[in-house]
């Protein structure tokens, strides 16, 4: 029942979310959309960041444990294809500003990703010169996918990819 009612919450919200600007939405609106009462909606999720949030984590993890990837251009197609199918969603999600934002939660698991595929397959943390050009990548990688998502580079899903697996700093891209 756990796993049902926040999976109910989170399809609630995206489709919320799809029409409404992040601003707009409240826990108040998702409770309601979700057939349920906000002391539960409070069960599940901490605001309406958390959710949002948690939307992005579970695509990622899912591509993690599915084993759909085998490296990261494959990670960065599967996430390019999600944000195009998904973009209007997604251009309300990143209009979210300040400490909470959509932006700064990707950055932050973007980052700790790249790190724990690192960890896993090197055994050691990044060098110092390593953890300068990943957070560089982390946050250029937010911010055109933003751009993207927005209609600012006329790319496909490929091209997309092939753009941030480029981009990625090259003592671990192969890495996975």
């Amino acid at each position: 029942m756990r796993d049902t009612t926040k999976k109910h919450i989170l399809d609630a919200f995206n489709r919320l979310l799809q029409t409404y600007p992040f601003e707009k939405l409240t826990v108040d609106i998702i409770a309601r959309e979700s057939g349920i009462s906000k002391s539960t909606f409070y069960r599940y999720f901490l605001d309406k960041y958390d959710v949002m949030n948690f939307s992005y984590k579970r695509l990622v993890d899912n591509l993690f444990e599915n084993g759909e990837c085998h490296s990261w251009r494959e990670m960065f197609w599967h996430l390019a294809h999600a944000s195009r199918v998904d973009s209007q969603r997604l251009k309300n999600a990143y209009a979210s500003a300040g400490v909470n934002s959509y932006s700064a939660f990707l950055y932050n698991y973007s980052y700790e990703a790249i790190r724990n595929v690192t960890l896993r397959c090197r055994g050691t943390d990044f060098t110092p010169m390593e953890a300068c050009r990943v957070s560089h990548f982390c946050y250029g990688t937010v911010g055109a996918t933003r751009e993207w998502v927005n209609g600012n580079f006329d790319l496909d899903d490929d091209g997309m990819a092939a753009a941030l697996y480029d981009a990625m700093p090259e003592t671990l891209r192969d890495l996975w």
